[in-house]
């Protein structure tokens, strides 16, 4: 629902920010097939049962590069918005440096070899996009008072 609601807002950019809004789509898209994947790996991981720890890396490596892919993606699309004026850019600035620590701090927990740092840094980033969501809900609310 935050993907739609994101591209809707996005295919509406023309002109100034058109080419971020291109970038945008792509990690985006990317990462949400890379959770899609990890999700129904992790099914098959509960009902097979030779499943192994080499699975569960797996699922957790492209978990990790999907949620990299995600949050580039959502860098670009704030920096997109706050390049327009109908949208409030402060917002949209904050939006994206929040993305591009969301992106920082997932190549930190991918990276890092402390299981405790990198538990750390994935709450972190679950943070963030509890933040994205609400300044997607905060758009959708302005999309709503101009209908």
């Amino acid at each position: 629902m935050l993907l739609y609601g994101m591209f809707f807002v996005l295919s509406e950019i023309r002109g100034n920010g058109e080419a971020l809004v291109g970038y945008a789509k792509i990690p985006m898209v990317i990462g949400l097939a890379g959770w899609t994947y990890t999700a129904g790996m992790g099914i098959t991981i509960t009902n097979w049962a030779g499943s192994d720890a080499g699975t569960f890396i797996t699922i957790w490596g492209v978990g990790q590069a999907a949620g990299i892919m995600f949050s580039l993606g959502f860098t670009a699309a704030f920096l997109a918005i706050a390049s327009r004026d109908e949208y409030n850019s402060t917002l949209a600035y904050i939006a994206a440096a929040i993305a591009l620590l969301a992106t920082i701090l997932s190549i930190v927990q991918l990276v890092t070899n402390d299981g405790n740092t990198a538990a750390t840094m994935g709450s972190i980033v679950g943070i963030t996009y509890i933040i994205h969501t609400i300044y997607a809900i905060y758009i959708g609310r302005g999309l709503l008072s101009r209908a």
